[in-house]
C-alpha cells in the first residue's frame, strides 16, 4: 500500500507515518511505522504491504488509524485519519480535521486460500501413505543401513 500524506507544519521537520489498529476493548496501538520521506507537508511513504491480520484482525470494518508523527517525539501528531478497510475499497482519499489529506494511490486486498479452503470448496485430495515397519534394513545407526542418518545412500 503507498500512501501520500500531506500536514501543516514545519516543511523540514522529519515525520513517520504510524498505523494503528484498535483492539476489541477500543485501544489504539502501533502496528506498522514508517519514515516518510520528503518534507513534511508533502510526504509520501515506500510501498508497503501489511497482512490484513497484522493491519485489523482481518474485521474490514475495525476502524484503522493513521497518524503522521514527529520522528523524535512521537507524542507530536502532525495529523490523523481514521477508518476501515471496508472504507478504503470505496476511496482512496480521507480528509484530517485539519484539512490535509491522506491519499491511497493504490490499495490491494489480495486473498490467499489455505487448504481448509479449498478442502471446504470441493477440491478432492488423493493421499497414499507408507509406514516401512520391517528390520531388514538394518539399524539406523549402522553407516551400512539403508536407513543410516549422515553419508549419503541409495535413497537419498
Amino acid at each position: 500500500m503507498s500512501n501520500k500524506v500531506g500536514c501543516i507544519c514545519s516543511k523540514l521537520q522529519p515525520v513517520c507515518l504510524e498505523i494503528q489498529r484498535a483492539d476489541p476493548t477500543g485501544a489504539n496501538y502501533v502496528n506498522v511505522k514508517t519514515i516518510l520521506r520528503g518534507n513534511a507537508s508533502d510526504a509520501t511513504s515506500d510501498v508497503m504491504t501489511i497482512s490484513l491480520t497484522e493491519l485489523c484482525n482481518s474485521d474490514l470494518h475495525r476502524n484503522i488509524r493513521f497518524r503522521v508523527v514527529d520522528t523524535m517525539n512521537h507524542a507530536r501528531v502532525f495529523d490523523e485519519v481514521v477508518f476501515s478497510v471496508e472504507e478504503m475499497e470505496k476511496k482512496k482519499r480521507f480528509e484530517a480535521a485539519t484539512g490535509a489529506s491522506l491519499i491511497l494511490l493504490k490499495a490491494n486486498i489480495i486473498e490467499r486460500f489455505s487448504l481448509v479452503d479449498y478442502l471446504r470448496s470441493g477440491v478432492q485430495i488423493s493421499l497414499v501413505g507408507a509406514v516401512d515397519y520391517t528390520a531388514s534394513n538394518g539399524n539406523p545407526t549402522d553407516s551400512s543401513s539403508l536407513h543410516f542418518l549422515g553419508a549419503q545412500n541409495q535413497y537419498e
